[in-house]
């Protein structure tokens, strides 16, 4: 007989609604990047149009992904997470050094960086919590 399934906690639900949100901010990307292709294409842009549509989709489909299987509570999204959690971190601030202007990143570094270690601190520290583990951990036969 199965154990019955544990309650999701709130801070799993949490970053799972979080994790959609910004999936649906880069669908946006995505929208504008095809509304806009023809204005995008006449500007001096530091790379091409093409990467920046490819950026938003590639993390419109891994953010829906990892966002349904947080709420479903899929064993393969807690670890994924986190990865992806990493990753988009590290291409966050490889856009930012070598794409941003200079002035804007000499203006903002410090509170970027600090947003960006207490987003990192959040997420592993929400599905490493005994109740979050549990959550992902549970028997699934």
């Amino acid at each position: 007989m199965n154990a019955p399934r544990p309650k999701r906690p709130f801070s799993v639900t949490a970053l799972a609604v979080l994790v959609l949100s910004l999936a649906v901010l880069h669908a946006f990307g995505v929208w504008e990047a095809v509304r806009y292709w023809s204005v995008l294409q006449t500007l001096p842009l530091a790379v091409s149009p093409v990467y920046l549509l490819s950026r938003n989709l590639l993390w419109f489909a891994i953010g829906v992904g990892i966002g349904v299987g947080l709420w479903r509570g899929s064993l393969w999204a807690w670890g994924n997470a986190q990865i992806a959690a990493g990753v988009y971190a590290a291409w966050y601030w490889l856009d930012r050094v070598f794409l941003a202007p200079a002035a804007m990143l000499k203006l903002r570094w410090p509170s970027l960086v600090v947003l960006t270690v207490l987003g990192l601190l959040l997420i592993f520290i929400t599905l490493r919590r005994p109740g979050g583990r549990a959550y992902f951990y549970r028997d699934s036969d």
